[in-house]
């Protein structure tokens, strides 16, 4: 009984349906049916910029944690003292902010 629970488990679990295959469609500038060229290019490389600010953000967060990891392995190890992860921590979080506010602002220009 409990191979045959199992194997209708697995059949209902692996069971394909096309409704659930649409793909999204592509979004398409409207510069480009206009013939708007360099509009076009303007409007990619925003998203470009994007992108990069968004990772940067990513690589900001990223370190400010690698920051804390490592202070508190230190700690761990008696090579520093927990006020000394407390500063890591506060300061790497205000840092944090303050480039992510950044990129923001950054993003908004454009």
């Amino acid at each position: 009984m409990k191979k045959y629970i199992n194997s209708v488990i697995a059949t209902v679990m692996f069971y394909a349906s096309s409704t659930y295959a649409a793909l999204p469609t592509a979004v398409t500038s409207t510069n480009a049916d206009k013939g708007d060229y360099i509009a076009m290019g303007r409007e990619l490389s925003k998203s470009g910029i994007e992108l990069v600010a968004q990772l940067i953000g990513a690589g900001i967060l990223i370190a400010v944690a690698a920051a804390g990891i490592k202070s508190f392995w230190d700690v761990r190890k008696g090579k520093a003292e927990w006020t000394d992860l407390t500063g890591v921590v506060v300061g790497g979080l205000a840092v944090a902010a303050f480039g992510l506010v950044l990129l923001t602002q950054a993003e908004k220009i454009l």
